[in-house]
């Protein structure tokens, strides 16, 4: 079975992400499951300095925390929830390419050997 560390509903409060990404370089988890309503409220979403929110507060941070743990990043495995809406789906796929995390919507993939759905 995968250590995995699992949180949802961070609606975009910076204290929370800090929180999660302080508990992920502590616990060295083997998978991040990032389990929807992630982005703050559509109206709360500006940008930060030409970058979307996406872009700023949550693939910034996990680079940089990529960057640190090295080979033990975790694999960060992300859906949206109903909250999100569906205007960030392209810049998710974007960072999905990039190798960043895998968006699990309609998806089965394996990490460390567990299946998720």
């Amino acid at each position: 079975m995968a250590r995995c560390l699992h949180a949802t509903d961070l609606h975009g409060h910076p204290g929370r992400y800090a929180a999660l990404f302080s508990a992920v370089e502590r616990e060295r988890p083997e998978v991040l499951l990032l389990g929807g309503d992630l982005l703050p409220h559509v109206a709360a979403r500006s940008a930060d300095g030409g970058r979307s929110w996406v872009d700023a507060h949550l693939a910034a941070p996990l680079l940089r925390l990529r960057r640190r743990l090295g080979p033990a990043f975790p694999r960060v495995l992300l859906i949206l929830g109903n909250d999100d809406g569906k205007q960030p789906l392209a810049e998710i796929e974007r960072f999905q390419a990039e190798g960043l995390w895998t968006h699990l919507h309609g998806r089965r993939v394996e990490a460390a050997a567990t299946p998720f759905y």
